[in-house]
Protein backbone atom coordinates (compact mmCIF):
# COMPACT_ATOMS: atom_id res chain seq x y z
CA UNK A 1 0.00 0.00 0.00
CA UNK A 2 1.34 3.37 -0.38
CA UNK A 3 -0.09 6.96 0.17
CA UNK A 4 -1.31 9.34 -2.40
CA UNK A 5 -0.38 12.66 -1.79
CA UNK A 6 -0.14 16.24 -3.19
CA UNK A 7 2.25 18.76 -2.30
CA UNK A 8 0.93 22.70 -1.00
CA UNK A 9 3.82 25.03 -1.06
CA UNK A 10 3.79 27.94 2.12
CA UNK A 11 4.98 30.87 4.36
CA UNK A 12 5.34 30.60 7.59
CA UNK A 13 4.89 33.74 10.48
CA UNK A 14 8.70 34.18 9.53
CA UNK A 15 8.11 34.17 5.64
CA UNK A 16 10.25 30.87 5.07
CA UNK A 17 8.68 29.07 2.05
CA UNK A 18 7.67 25.40 3.98
CA UNK A 19 5.88 22.27 2.59
CA UNK A 20 2.90 20.36 3.54
CA UNK A 21 1.78 16.77 2.06
CA UNK A 22 -1.61 16.38 2.10
CA UNK A 23 -2.65 12.86 1.78
CA UNK A 24 -5.63 12.57 -0.62
CA UNK A 25 -6.00 8.47 -0.96
CA UNK A 26 -4.07 5.26 -1.21
CA UNK A 27 -2.51 2.83 -3.74
CA UNK A 28 -3.48 -0.49 -2.95
CA UNK A 29 -2.23 -3.80 -4.88
CA UNK A 30 -4.66 -6.96 -4.65
CA UNK A 31 -3.70 -10.35 -4.18
CA UNK A 32 -3.78 -10.98 -8.10
CA UNK A 33 -1.28 -8.50 -8.47
CA UNK A 34 -4.05 -5.67 -9.51
CA UNK A 35 -3.32 -2.23 -9.15
CA UNK A 36 -5.97 0.18 -7.19
CA UNK A 37 -6.76 4.00 -6.21
CA UNK A 38 -8.75 4.77 -3.39
CA UNK A 39 -9.39 8.61 -3.28
CA UNK A 40 -10.78 9.93 -0.35
CA UNK A 41 -12.91 12.43 -1.58
CA UNK A 42 -14.77 9.91 -3.67
CA UNK A 43 -16.43 7.03 -1.23
CA UNK A 44 -17.05 3.80 -2.60
CA UNK A 45 -15.21 4.13 -5.44
CA UNK A 46 -12.08 1.74 -6.71
CA UNK A 47 -10.48 3.04 -9.40
CA UNK A 48 -8.66 0.48 -11.46
CA UNK A 49 -5.18 1.06 -13.44
CA UNK A 50 -4.25 -0.88 -16.28
CA UNK A 51 -1.28 -0.69 -18.20
CA UNK A 52 -1.65 1.62 -21.22
CA UNK A 53 -2.49 0.15 -24.93
CA UNK A 54 -0.06 0.47 -28.01
CA UNK A 55 -1.20 2.57 -30.78
CA UNK A 56 -1.46 -0.44 -32.78
CA UNK A 57 -3.69 -2.16 -30.10
CA UNK A 58 -6.11 0.64 -30.27
CA UNK A 59 -6.49 1.04 -34.15
CA UNK A 60 -7.43 -3.04 -33.86
CA UNK A 61 -9.83 -2.35 -31.21
CA UNK A 62 -11.38 0.55 -33.12
CA UNK A 63 -11.71 -1.58 -36.52
CA UNK A 64 -13.42 -4.61 -34.70
CA UNK A 65 -16.97 -3.64 -34.99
Amino acid sequence: MKDLCIRESYKDKQGNEQVSWNKIGILIEGKNGKQYIKLYHIPNVLINIFEQKKKEEIQQEDMSF
